[in-house]
C-alpha cells in the first residue's frame, strides 16, 4: 500500500471500516478463502499466535520476572481488597469504558502504581 493511500485510509477510517463490511457481508465465501489461506501461510511463516499463548508467556516471565511478580502482586491486591482501583484516570481524569491500568514507574515498589487509562497508558510508553 502506498503512503498516499495509507494516510487516505488513517484520515478516513470510518468510510474504509464502512466500505469492508459492506464487502465481507457481500462475500462471505471468499472471507473464509482468504481467512483460511492467510491462517496457512501465517503458519508456515511462523507468524500465526494461535495455541502458542502459554509457550509465549512462560518466554515472557522468564524475560522479565520483575515485571510480572510486580503484576500479580498488584492484582492479588486488588482482588483481596487491600488495594482499591479508583474508576477514574489519573492523567486526563476521564471514567473509562474499561477499568483504569495500573502503571509501575518502578517494578520494586510493586503496590505504588499510577492509575491510568488505556490511551494515557500508552502515551507514557510511547513517550519512553
Amino acid at each position: 500500500m502506498s503512503k498516499a493511500s495509507n494516510l487516505w485510509n488513517k484520515t478516513h477510517k470510518k468510510e474504509c471500516a464502512a466500505a469492508s463490511k459492506r464487502w465481507r457481508d457481500s462475500h462471505p465465501d471468499k472471507c473464509k478463502e482468504l481467512r483460511r489461506e492467510w491462517k496457512s501461510t501465517a503458519k508456515i511463516k511462523g507468524t500465526l499466535n494461535v495455541g502458542n499463548k502459554s509457550e509465549q508467556m512462560k518466554r515472557y516471565r522468564k524475560r522479565y520476572p520483575k515485571e510480572c511478580y510486580a503484576r500479580t502482586l498488584l492484582w492479588k491486591a486488588v482482588k483481596n481488597g487491600e488495594i482499591k482501583r479508583p474508576e477514574n484516570c489519573q492523567m486526563c481524569g476521564e471514567i473509562p469504558k474499561n477499568k483504569v491500568h495500573g502503571h509501575h514507574s518502578d517494578y520494586s515498589k510493586p503496590l505504588e502504581v499510577f492509575w491510568v487509562c488505556y490511551k494515557c497508558h500508552n502515551s507514557i510508553h510511547r513517550s519512553k
